[in-house]
């Protein structure tokens, strides 16, 4: 209602929406840090005048708000990897732009440092070593001071795609391209040599490592169908799985306590996720949803799962033993 003294209108209600000035768009890679009792997101932001700035988007868990965006270096997709050292209290955020790893506080969300030369990035908690590719090698750095421990040589003439670590078997697995193809390769986690390497079917959405299981699962597409693999520590295919049509991209969760392992199909027909007991090898629950996923992520001290909608600029919270999605999460708000 227009005030009587004024020619604008009276103020009458704030409202308050839990987000922060500066909105966060393309949520993708989720890290939770169940101690803090917060969530990690990385995001992405692009100014006025075109330039784009990668971002690390916070959550309390408790109350769904956000409680910082931190900018970090360029990510114009959102597209760098999240890491989580909850012993140390640091996230690492890759930063495809400029090939550096921005490391943050977790708790305070200050800058510790920046690591140059980093295109994937992958921790081991329990030697707490931090293994990174980049400046044409792979190389083992320690996770408190970041002195360099060891290096290793890369395939020649390729890309870096993703890095994982199984600690129990000492096991570090990189995913990369060259001119031959797609390969997943095994290293020696502790003298960086390379041990042996598998042919892929293409580019890997997801590679994920499962050391109570001794696996490493990926998924891939041919140029037909999308796949599971799952690999043993020494290289050997154990399992391949059809998933759906070359099209589909799917993400992966793990619930190590569960022995379980989410499938988020990002396809548009039939967006969903699918759980997979691994004790028993089989398909046990499909859980539609309204939109396709990007990321996934188990937070296991609440049981259930976060779910990254790149495109809606969202996090959807859903409940396993439900089926349904049960909150949301904006990281941007368009009035």
């Amino acid at each position: 209602m227009p005030s009587s003294e004024s020619p604008w209108p009276a103020f009458l209600r704030e409202l308050d929406f839990g987000i922060q000035a500066g909105n966060s768009y393309g949520p993708r890679a989720l890290a939770i840090h169940s101690g803090l009792g917060r969530l990690y997101v990385r995001t992405h932001r692009r100014s006025a005048d075109g330039i784009t700035a990668g971002l690390v988007t916070v959550f309390d868990l408790d109350s769904g708000r956000v409680l910082a965006t931190v900018e970090t270096g360029p990510d114009d997709y959102s597209e760098g990897a999240l890491v989580l050292d909850p012993s140390l209290n640091r996230i690492y955020a890759v930063n495809p732009g400029d090939s550096t790893t921005s490391v943050l506080d977790a708790e305070t969300f200050e800058p510790v440092t920046t690591l140059d030369g980093v295109d994937q990035i992958a921790l081991d908690p329990e030697t707490r070593r931090l293994y990174a590719t980049g400046l044409g090698g792979l190389r083992a750095l320690d996770a408190a001071s970041y002195a360099p421990l060891q290096e290793g040589s890369l395939p020649s003439d390729g890309e870096t795609l993703a890095l994982a670590v199984d600690p129990q078997a000492g096991r570090v697995y990189l995913a990369h391209r060259d001119a031959a193809g797609y390969a997943l390769s095994l290293y020696d986690a502790a003298t960086l040599e390379m041990l042996t390497s598998a042919p892929l079917p293409g580019w890997p959405d997801a590679l994920l490592a499962d050391p109570a299981g001794g696996r490493v699962y990926v998924t891939c597409s041919d140029g037909e169908r999308n796949y599971l693999w799952a690999l043993d520590s020494e290289g050997r295919l154990v399992d391949s799985r059809p998933l759906g049509n070359r099209t589909q991209k799917t993400y992966l969760a793990l619930d190590s306590a569960g022995e379980r392992l989410f499938l988020g199909r990002e396809v548009y027909e039939d967006p969903g996720v699918t759980i997979l007991d691994l004790r028993r090898g089989r398909e046990v629950a499909d859980i539609p949803l309204d939109r396709a996923p990007n990321a996934l992520a188990w937070d296991g001290p609440a049981g259930r799962l976060l779910v990254s909608y790149s495109y809606a600029e969202q996090i959807g919270v859903v409940d396993v033993e439900s089926g349904r999605q049960s909150a949301t999460l904006p990281t941007a708000l368009d009035l």
